[in-house]
């Protein structure tokens, strides 16, 4: 029962190895995540492809990453303010249908 319930989340801060091998978005990524509009859709959609990676399907919940995992991703994006996240409309809860645009991307 307790990994079901901890499926889809983080169990603590990725460390500084977990955050470059999973978090650290490459050509493809930024090609991607820069078609995105507004700073808060580029942060959602950089976060979502990391927790992919990381834990293996969406996160449940984007306010609750780690803030190790947040200002990571920020700072590759040139954001400084991470409050724009909360401008994002998918905040709670993440539902996607997968769509094979995301394969090149999730599945390295």
């Amino acid at each position: 029962m307790e990994q079901r319930t901890s499926y889809g989340q983080f169990a603590g801060e990725p460390n500084d190895i977990q955050l470059a091998r999973f978090f650290l978005l490459d050509e493809v990524d930024m090609d991607f995540i820069n078609n995105r509009r507004g700073r808060a859709n580029r942060l959602a959609v950089a976060l979502l492809i990391g927790s992919v990676r990381f834990l293996g399907t969406w996160p449940h919940d984007l306010s609750a990453i780690p803030v190790n995992v947040l200002w990571f991703v920020a700072r590759q994006l040139g954001i400084s303010d991470t409050s724009v996240l909360s401008d994002y409309c998918w905040l709670k809860p993440v539902i996607l249908v997968w769509n094979p645009l995301f394969d090149p991307i999730f599945r390295r």
